[in-house]
């Protein structure tokens, strides 16, 4: 099991006490910065992401230098909707844990018709998202450098296939950073 910290300006000075905590019960530990939009769009989670500073700290501390990706305009972004999804306790089934858009529920069809049968619009949407798509993100400096998530777009800016701003901010700041 793996016992997930979110570091945030709250609790930045005890991230190696979470760590150890974790260790000494057995579990291992794994760190995110990221902080997201909650389902309905509000950001107010946000005003506790680590300040530039911080995260430059946080990135080079865990080792997370950006390597280059190499995008070809017809590669895969994203696997929600392809080998990934959430079921939430009332069975509605989507995309991933930030596209809460439900496709089926598992309680009134089965799972095999929702994924694979009779696949909502918008899962067959998701499934033939390539890098081409993302327009903005194509054209930008970084964009090889860069870890963009559609779900986090559509929260940020409305559209799956918008900026993901957060990742445009993590990414500057890396780059930054480690002098890339």
């Amino acid at each position: 099991m793996i016992v997930k910290i979110v570091a945030n300006k709250m609790n930045i000075h005890e991230l190696e006490a979470m760590e150890q905590f974790a260790l000494d019960k057995g579990f291992d530990s794994a760190i995110t910065p990221l902080l997201t939009p909650d389902d309905c769009g509000d950001f107010s989670p946000c005003q506790f992401m680590l300040e530039e500073e911080d995260l430059a700290a946080y990135f080079k501390k865990h080792g997370t230098e950006p390597g280059k990706l190499e995008r070809k305009p017809d590669d895969i972004i994203c696997t929600s909707g392809r080998n990934s999804f959430v079921i939430s306790p009332e069975g509605d089934v989507f995309p991933c844990i930030q596209i809460r858009q439900c496709v089926g529920n598992v309680f009134n069809s089965d799972f095999r018709s929702i994924w694979n049968d009779n696949p909502h619009p918008l899962l067959k949407t998701i499934r033939k998202l390539t890098y081409n798509d993302f327009v903005e993100c194509c054209v930008c400096p970084d964009t090889h450098y860069c870890f963009f998530c559609p779900g986090l777009a559509l929260l940020e800016a409305g559209s799956i296939t918008g900026k993901n701003l957060t990742a445009c901010r993590f990414t500057a700041i890396k780059r930054k950073a480690f002098r890339i």
